[in-house]
């Protein structure tokens, strides 16, 4: 076993190297680029916070947990590496369990380097700001300070920030692991984290015209463990609040809460069916290796639903708000469906779809017109 650990990892060396690099100039511009002001306006109430220098290695780290599934997959997108590994004389399921771990523990190891180093790198920062004289400055509309840091906050950012990328990381598993080659695993993934992204905005929109999307508080996806880790946390480091609040004041505010929790309990349950299939789960037959088709209706069911999400989330918006709406709305059915058939095509590696496919793609197109007209009828 620890052969094919060795194997595993200098095969995915390349990866590493790109990734601590990659990592440590992001680190490194945060370090030489970072203010450390706060300003305080007196004609108007407001306090401009400074930002605790996360973000940037935060937002990519996320995005690698998203991705990195599937450099650990070469051996089901390929019938010889399926047949050469299967020869190896470690269980199947042993084989993708190293693949994964080897790979995020070294991620994770890359991780945890960096984020030390950038912290290292704020605080001594941020002592030479607080003693530079320059970095304070008043006039008759506002006053600006350099403040010091609380970085004692900067351990729980870090472990809960794991922790989230973690759970992103399984719930990548569990989309890309659908599918048996690159192409499909891509496309699986990304129509599921469309789907996770808009199927709260949909019922959202009929409660409240105003619920917005890309609001990060309803996304099942790449912009709630961000946004989490980012409003528990900034506002602790810079100026001891954390700006993690449910709100109550309007209509709107309650749906944005409301659904803020939603999105959480379904993070936690697909994260932990994630972790369930990684442990549990067997790997399909060898003779699946690289191909289109799957023995289970995951893949198919997870494409479907996740154009369904976004095409009657976008329609909405399109219908309702744009001008002249239904011209625009024509032209967006029109490239929506193109786009929807054509990937569907590279998906099954055939343009020419079974009767069954095609009621599949209809009974889309249809609720993907009709619900956006509906939804304009009502709020009109």
């Amino acid at each position: 076993m620890s052969k094919y650990i060795k194997f595993s990892l200098k095969r995915k060396l390349p990866l590493f190297v790109i990734l601590l690099v990659t990592f440590a100039v992001v680190a490194f511009i945060t370090v030489a680029t970072h203010s450390y002001n706060i300003s305080e306006y007196d004609h108007y109430p407001g306090i401009s916070y400074p930002s605790s220098g996360i973000a940037s290695i935060l937002i990519m780290f996320f995005i690698v947990m998203l991705l990195l599934p599937l450099f650990s997959m070469n051996y089901r997108y390929s019938l010889i590496k399926s047949d050469t590994y299967r020869q190896v004389a470690v269980k199947d399921k042993r084989i993708r369990q190293i693949d994964h771990l080897s790979t995020l523990v070294v991620v994770l190891i890359i991780y945890t380097v960096v984020f030390a180093i950038l912290v290292l790198g704020i605080y001594l920062r941020n002592l030479t700001a607080i003693n530079d004289p320059f970095q304070y400055s008043s006039n008759e509309y506002y006053k600006t300070y350099p403040v010091l840091f609380n970085y004692e906050y900067y351990v729980p950012y870090y472990f809960v920030s794991v922790l989230l990328g973690l759970g992103q990381y399984a719930i990548s598993y569990l989309l890309v692991s659908r599918s048996n080659n690159l192409l499909n695993s891509l496309l699986t993934l990304t129509m599921g984290e469309l789907f996770l992204m808009f199927f709260l905005v949909v019922p959202g929109k009929f409660i409240n015209v105003s619920y917005f999307m890309f609001n990060g508080k309803a996304d099942v996806t790449l912009a709630l463990p961000i946004q989490v880790a980012m409003l528990a946390f900034e506002g602790l480091v810079t100026h001891g609040e954390s700006g993690l609040v449910l709100a109550h004041e309007t209509t709107l505010d309650k749906l944005t809460s409301v659904n803020f929790i939603i999105a959480m309990t379904v993070f936690v349950i697909l994260a932990t069916l994630g972790v369930i299939a990684f442990l549990l789960e067997k790997d399909p037959s060898s003779e699946y290796a690289g191909k289109s088709e799957t023995h289970r209706p995951y893949q198919e069911i997870i494409y479907h639903a996740g154009f369904l999400a976004f095409g009657v989330a976008i329609g909405m918006d399109i219908i309702l708000f744009s001008e002249p709406q239904w011209v625009f709305y024509l032209l967006f059915v029109v490239l929506y469906s193109a786009t929807y058939y054509t990937l569907y095509g590279l998906l099954n590696r055939s343009f020419k779809l079974s009767l069954k496919q095609v009621l599949y793609l209809l009974g889309t197109e249809v609720l993907v017109i009709l619900i956006p007209i509906m939804f304009y009828l009502i709020k009109k």
